[in-house]
């Protein structure tokens, strides 16, 4: 923790356990004035409000409180408060039979939700008043805020509707790419510009495409519908009203790659608006990295052939029924796979190793060409592929 060892005066000390006794009374929340009001105790006497805001910015440093200067009628008191109003929005449940016939309505919202993940201010509404309680209900203007602060929500401009990225739904770039036409000969393509991490957290995908809904416009597909082109892991934006020129965004386990691509019939250089997004991409990733406190490392690459592979995910069954009979022994090339909910931690490296030393044989087999081991992941076990797309 980088504020480890720092001094700081007597009186944040004493301001810091007044906050932690209201938490302990079960306050969630207070507002500024309020916050003034606890400074000016007798024993604390702090009446400057630049050091209380100070104070406020130290302790939101520290992960004791949730403070944001521009919101000035919520401070969180109590983080996971927080956590159980977004959990409110992201459940899967919602019992439609105990809805009455006033709320009945809200049930189309609620399929949009499931299939698109946008989520409209009335549903935000009714999910707080079913799950999140009057607190959560009272408060949630402030709520919505802080929420676009921390990319949960983003805003769709002109409309009372958010995208959140977490409920987008499910494609893979093979279908997309094929949607909007870019394997087509009237389509100018870029390489891949890729950012290789040596850990990729999933919900890193989120902010970036949070980032970019605000930054350019999301493609709307022309089935006939108002779905955008906005899935968990490949987004597509348009730069401009033309539509001529489009980013294309996708994530891999450890990689997140984009990709400019143009159906201008009037052929350009695309340099210089790669060059601005790239530069844009970095700032952006290096300011996530400084919020959220995150040391991930990366490098860069560009692949010319991105859209022409996939990732496989097989679990050890799979694995065992395909590869089974390619060991000499014919009793199954991947035995220590079968045990491998089995192993005690010590034994994780070295089975690790055991089980890239099995790959590497697989791939001489007719089944095993073109596939490459990525990443094991345990718990549950998973072996991760990829593979040519043919």
């Amino acid at each position: 923790m980088e504020s480890w060892g720092e001094s700081v005066p007597l009186k944040w000390i004493l301001l810091e356990q007044l906050i932690e006794n209201n938490r302990k009374k079960g306050k969630n929340f207070v507002k500024f004035n309020d916050m003034v009001k606890l400074a000016k105790h007798r024993e604390i006497e702090i009446s400057d409000t630049d050091e209380l805001k100070l104070f406020l910015r130290f302790q939101g440093k520290v992960g004791n409180i949730i403070y944001f200067e521009d919101i000035t009628n919520l401070i969180i008191l109590e983080p996971q408060w927080l956590v159980n109003a977004f959990r409110c929005l992201v459940s899967d449940k919602l019992d439609i039979n105990s809805l009455n016939d006033k709320r009945k309505p809200i049930c189309s919202h609620w399929t949009e939700l499931q299939t698109t993940g946008k989520i409209s201010n009335l549903l935000i509404t009714t999910l707080f008043e079913l799950k999140g309680g009057d607190q959560a209900l009272e408060q949630k203007e402030d709520l919505i805020k802080v929420m676009k602060k921390f990319d949960i929500l983003v805003e769709i401009e002109g409309t009372d509707t958010y995208i959140m990225p977490s409920k987008m739904p499910s494609s893979n770039l093979k279908t997309v790419c094929k949607t909007i036409g870019v394997c087509t000969e009237s389509c100018e393509r870029t390489s891949w510009f890729c950012l290789k991490f040596e850990f990729l957290p999933p919900v890193f995908f989120n902010h970036l495409s949070a980032w970019l809904i605000k930054q350019y416009q999301p493609f709307k597909l022309t089935d006939g519908s108002s779905s955008l082109a906005l899935y968990k892991e490949v987004c597509v934006f348009d730069f401009d009203n033309s539509g001529c020129d489009k980013l294309l965004m996708t994530m891999s386990t450890d990689t997140i790659a984009l990709q400019v691509v143009s159906f201008d019939t009037n052929k350009k250089d695309l340099s210089d608006l790669c060059s601005n997004v790239r530069n844009n991409l970095e700032n952006k990733i290096e300011d996530i990295k400084q919020r959220y406190s995150l040391e991930l490392l990366y490098v860069k690459d560009f692949n010319a052939a991105m859209h022409e592979r996939k990732m496989n995910v097989l679990t050890v069954k799979q694995i065992n029924d395909t590869f089974a009979d390619t060991q000499p022994n014919g009793d199954g090339i991947f035995d220590l796979l079968c045990n491998v909910e089995n192993f005690k931690e010590e034994e994780v490296l070295p089975k690790m190793q055991e089980i890239a030393a099995a790959f590497k044989a697989m791939e001489d087999c007719d089944r095993g060409k073109g596939l490459k081991l990525v990443k094991v992941l345990q718990r549950p076990w998973k072996v991760i592929l990829v593979s040519d797309i043919k």
